[in-house]
């Protein structure tokens, strides 16, 4: 099962990849040299119809997940939001462990911290979890994960090159 959270990888790709978009086959590719993917989801509002297309035709199921907005801070014209992508793939997750007891291997797409609770859970009920994540992932999912997967190793350099894919295993480094 492959589970995207789609801001955090937009946002974190922009940033580390000077405004690029997140590359979906990519990801899809390396999940599935865990197996077959039965589900994969991405989580989001999509507001943006080019990224909610671009999930799909990558095999993606784009979920709507909203943000709910609140006044700006005082002394702040900044709006202030919450996403609930979060919360609905950790419950999506739930769901399929119990649902669809065949799924072995979770890949999670993101390097928020608050995703810790479902590797935990997962790998309580036997499962492996997979973490892709960008530069800059909470060092604890990483640490947790059972592998760990830099989104920059599966995404080629701007000189066309393919940056060799670095994952760690239970901490050890591994080349592929």
């Amino acid at each position: 099962a492959l589970f995207i959270d789609w801001d955090n990888l937009a946002i974190s790709t922009a940033v580390d990849f000077a405004g690029a978009i997140p590359d979906v086959r990519a990801i899809v590719r390396a999940a599935q040299r865990s197996g077959t993917v039965l589900v994969a989801r991405a989580y989001a509002e999509w507001n943006v119809s080019s990224d909610r297309l671009s999930v799909y035709r990558a095999g993606v199921e784009p979920v709507y997940a909203p943000t709910f907005r609140f006044e700006p801070e005082p002394g702040s014209s900044v709006p202030r939001g919450k996403s609930l992508a979060d919360p609905c793939l950790v419950t999506d997750c739930i769901d399929l462990l119990h649902l669809m007891p065949e799924i072995n291997v979770f890949v999670l797409v993101s390097g928020d911290k608050d995703l810790i609770p479902i590797v935990r859970l997962a790998q309580l009920r036997g499962r492996k979890v997979v973490v892709i994540g960008p530069d800059f992932v909470a060092a604890i999912l990483r640490e947790m994960a059972d592998e760990y997967i830099p989104y920059r190793t599966l995404v080629e350099i701007g000189d066309s090159t393919a940056v060799t894919e670095v994952s760690t295993t239970n901490g050890r480094a591994q080349r592929r």
